[in-house]
């Protein structure tokens, strides 16, 4: 059996196919019978351990122990480490390295904390800039549409009325904005989930969609609104009947 990795480097190795593998100072042939999911450390090759013992002439033998606790927090599994390295290099064996599952999560955790952390830079970047064109674009609305404002003021609305009419105009651009992002997160974060996972892992990561970042994602462009469109929205109440009526 070989890993997804030793797929990927090898195009044309199929199964059924068979590769030459030099074992013990031998080399001998092998049929691929099956291909499987690859992790993080790169090309694997399986096969029965009997056989592999047999070839390698270590049958009976292992270089591999693994140890199962029955605590399974950070400082005990350091702490059994320390104690079983300690045991078998009195014991006269060469240990090789140890490592345990909290450090191997760890590491793992590292690499998607990474990307995870680029993402949302890109998401604060996106909402920065998607901020600064909404009050633009409100600055252009007030603009051109002094005239409207000041029937409003001459009919008798009060600032307050005007700062809400502007505020709420830039709450719903940025409400459908979230609404219709929100419908094509579902695919498109789908989608990046596996490409990711293939990337680095070479298999589909198993995808959740996290419902609490969309609502705390809604709730920051509410408030990005808020400060986009708060500028055209002083700058409408500060005008007069007369200015306004008289702007062309």
């Amino acid at each position: 059996m070989i890993n997804a990795t030793v797929a990927d480097d090898e195009r044309d190795l199929v199964v059924g196919d068979t590769i030459v593998l030099e074992m013990a100072g031998r080399e001998q042939p092998w049929t691929v019978v099956g291909i499987v999911s690859s992790d993080a450390q790169g090309p694997k090759i399986f096969m029965n351990k009997s056989v592999f013992g047999y070839e390698t002439r270590t049958l009976g033998k292992s270089n591999l122990l693994n140890v199962v606790n029955d605590q399974h927090d950070e400082a005990n599994q350091n702490l059994m480490e320390s104690r079983l390295l300690k045991h078998f290099e009195t014991q006269g064996y060469d240990v090789r390295n140890t490592r345990t599952s909290s450090t191997v999560n760890a590491q793992n955790g590292l690499m998607f904390t990474m990307i995870i952390g680029f993402l949302i830079l890109m998401a604060v970047m996106l909402g920065a800039v998607g901020s600064l064109g909404l009050s633009t674009t409100m600055g252009i609305n007030m603009t051109e549409r002094i005239r409207e404002i000041g029937v409003l003021r001459a009919i008798g609305a009060s600032n307050s009325a005007i700062l809400k009419i502007v505020l709420l105009e830039g709450l719903v651009i940025a409400a459908l904005s979230w609404f219709f992002g929100f419908l094509i997160s579902f695919p498109l974060a789908q989608w990046m989930s596996a490409q990711i996972g293939i990337a680095l892992l070479d298999m589909p990561l198993s995808y959740t969609y996290s419902f609490n970042a969309a609502i705390i994602w809604f709730v920051a462009l509410i408030l990005l609104a808020i400060a986009a469109s708060l500028g055209p929205a002083r700058d409408a109440v500060r005008l007069t009947i007369r200015e306004v009526l008289a702007y062309e």
